[in-house]
């Protein structure tokens, strides 16, 4: 590359990777590594003047920036969703982008019904009350703070039927659920459009289900998918799970219904900041459950990620990229 035997690497948001047990050293191996462990918006285009490869789980990399980048070429995002990179204006600056798709599918999909299963069975909030002693006062051998609710012939509406979306209707199946999906205005991949369950417009779909599950990709279509107007065709023992993108809910909308007692309730692994450094509407909702966004942060889902990400990289420096980000 440009008279350099070894790439020039640098990593933007090494924090995060950290915690996913990323072994730098095999990195460093194939390239001169330079690490940040956070960068702020006004400091990307300095770290990467002169870099040929950046890699990033979610710091923004923007058309000016790759205008500025000339020695960019390519872009390893550490993660399976790419958001924070523009990678129209990645194409036409000739910067390649990969991610890394589907490595942590079976732990977010493990993580949208340990959700849920807070919500109807609330093991969590009755485990803290035992802690407190309350049992000990109980005057009868059992108690319940809240409904307790089966699975079992409820009605789960998918939005979303990628890889995730699959596995999480396959333990629906297993839980004795009616799964539905939703009919999204967006083009899914072929393999997607396919399925052995029935397919049904929001419109149709959102009276009926019990559980709205959201696995979708953040586009025009599903930003604020939920919000008041699709709130109100809903039941209101509905509950909603978001294990996709914080955006596709209006916040302040949906903890509106929370508290008035619209919705039945709410739990998200996603936010639509985060850190929700000024808080947010939903934290301290009533019936609502919200994680750090670590339902993709399994073990086995880690050793996945180095792997997947590390193949990317020595795939493209030797000239046979796999796992390019396409523009649809």
């Amino acid at each position: 590359m440009e008279q350099r035997k070894r790439p020039r690497i640098v990593v933007l948001d090494a924090s995060t990777q950290n915690q996913a047990g990323i072994r730098w050293e095999d990195f460093e191996s194939i390239g001169d590594l330079e690490i940040h462990e956070q960068t702020p918006r006004e400091k990307v285009r300095e770290r990467l003047a002169d870099a040929d490869v950046a890699i990033s789980n979610k710091v923004p990399i923007r058309a000016d920036d790759f205008a500025a980048l000339s020695k960019l070429k390519y872009v390893g995002v550490f993660a399976t969703g790419y958001d924070p990179i523009d990678v129209v204006s990645a194409r036409k600056h000739g910067v390649v982008v990969t991610n890394v798709p589907d490595f942590c599918g079976e732990g977010v999909a493990q993580h949208t019904f340990a959700l849920l299963l807070e919500l109807t069975n609330g093991v969590g909030r009755h485990g803290e009350s035992v802690r407190a002693g309350d049992w000990e006062k109980c005057p009868s051998f059992c108690y319940k703070l809240s409904p307790i609710v089966d699975l079992a012939g409820m009605t789960l509406g998918i939005c979303g039927y990628g890889a995730i979306g699959k596995r999480v209707s396959r333990i629906a199946d297993a839980f004795g659920m009616n799964v539905l999906l939703a009919k999204l205005d967006y083009p899914e991949r072929k393999d997607s459009a396919n399925s052995d369950y029935p397919r049904a417009s929001l419109r149709e779909l959102l009276p009926v289900v019990d559980v709205l599950s959201l696995h979708c990709r953040l586009t025009p279509a599903t930003l604020r998918l939920v919000r008041k107007e699709t709130i109100e065709l809903m039941k209101p023992s509905a509950f909603v799970i978001n294990t996709s993108r914080g955006r596709a809910v209006d916040e302040i909308e949906l903890a509106d219904a929370l508290n008035s007692g619209r919705i039945a309730g709410f739990a998200a692994d996603v936010l639509s900041i985060e850190p929700p450094r000024g808080g947010s509407p939903l934290i301290g909702a009533k019936n609502c459950v919200i994680t750090p966004h670590n339902s993709w942060m399994s073990t086995e889902s880690m050793r996945r990620l180095h792997d997947i990400a590390l193949g990317n990289l020595t795939s493209f420096l030797a000239g046979s990229p796999v796992n390019v980000v396409t523009l649809g």
